[in-house]
């Protein structure tokens, strides 16, 4: 058959194995594209086409002239004109520019970006899902890579317009601030703005560092930080975090129990009431500091920090004590933990 003679092949439309006698496409890759035809509702342009696994940019290029797109009826409908039917226009208004739809706004950090949209099929079958490209933007997706299209998993039946909620995932390093882009299906635009919020993350390892519970001594340890977040954290001092003794009942249970041999109910509530207080008394914070100079990431980066662990002088020896510090995001534990001979004592 002579492929450059015959008429290019709707991609909407047209049969399996017409799609396979294409160059580049065998029986697997267009079964898949008509798998996802019928799953998103169709292609709005040939572009689209790298969608499909197995699909590269190249592929599509070499099939110019060989295929089309006649789009699928879905329309896209900026949120304002849900509300209801608009006056009818006077003579003059009806000449005039038809208004440009108002953008519709998205918001919130970068892994979790949410808007509305109004879609309505004016097609004849029901769409299982939509397809809108994303233009004119400077948003990309957590891989790296532009953030050209968006899948919404939701049927539309013939006739029927749904205010559907949108989710975007993009890079996590994206500076806050606001970005500007366009939704496109079949003939229609709407245009969005995207504001993008700060987000302040980290991932920490080891996020549990444990120390010898030696009053009064200094250690130090080394923390590998990893910035996540979309703007950049100076890491200082940590400051002071508040001691406490783990398993502390337990211990004051078995110590009231060795120390009464005969104990009445009373008495084994009033002594053990008394050795809790008195363990539950404050000890001092641990105080915690970066042993050089304070560490600045930037989005995205990955430095290691030393740390200066200054134990409390009246923590006592042979007992487990814990504290917490916040780091941004991230909860520290900083455990202080007895040798193994103190604690068989």
């Amino acid at each position: 058959m002579d492929i450059a003679k015959q008429e290019p092949a709707d991609l909407n439309t047209a049969r399996s194995r017409d799609l396979a006698e294409l160059p580049g496409i065998d029986r697997i890759l267009a079964r898949r594209i008509i798998v996802d035809r019928k799953l998103y509702g169709g292609f709005n342009r040939v572009e689209d086409l790298v969608r499909v696994e197995g699909v590269s940019p190249a592929l599509v290029q070499s099939l110019t002239g060989l295929v089309k797109v006649q789009p699928p009826e879905t329309r896209l409908f900026a949120p304002r004109l849900r509300l209801g039917r608009a006056p009818e226009p006077s003579e003059a208004a009806a000449a005039a520019e038809p208004a440009p739809p108002e953008p519709a706004t998205f918001f919130g950090p970068p892994s979790f970006i949410q808007g509305h949209v109004v879609l309505r099929n004016e097609g004849e079958v029901t769409l299982q899902s939509a397809f809108l490209r994303l233009e004119n933007s400077d948003l990309r997706t957590p891989h790296g890579v532009p953030l050209e299209g968006l899948r919404i998993p939701t049927a539309i039946a013939p006739g029927q317009q749904l205010r559907v909620t949108v989710n975007l995932q993009i890079d996590p390093t994206t500076p806050p601030g606001e970005y500007h882009a366009e939704l496109v299906t079949a003939d229609e635009r709407q245009p969005i703005v995207v504001q993008v919020s700060e987000n302040l993350s980290l991932a920490v390892s080891p996020q549990i560092v444990s120390v010898p519970n030696t009053p009064a001594a200094r250690t130090e340890r080394r923390i590998v930080v990893h910035n996540s977040g979309n703007v950049a954290v100076t890491i200082g001092d940590l400051g002071a975090a508040v001691v406490e003794e783990r398993d502390v009942v337990c211990r004051v249970v078995r110590e009231t129990v060795r120390k009464t041999e005969h104990p009445t109910w009373d008495e084994f509530v009033g002594t053990a009431s008394d050795e809790l207080k008195k363990s539950l008394a404050q000890v001092d914070p641990v105080k915690i500091r970066t042993k050089s100079q304070p560490v600045r990431l930037e989005p995205g980066q990955t430095a290691p920090v030393d740390l200066e662990i200054h134990n409390p002088k009246n923590a006592r020896r042979g007992r487990r004590y814990v504290a917490r510090l916040r780091l941004y995001s991230v909860t520290l534990i900083f455990e202080l933990l007895p040798d193994l001979a103190e604690e068989e004592a």
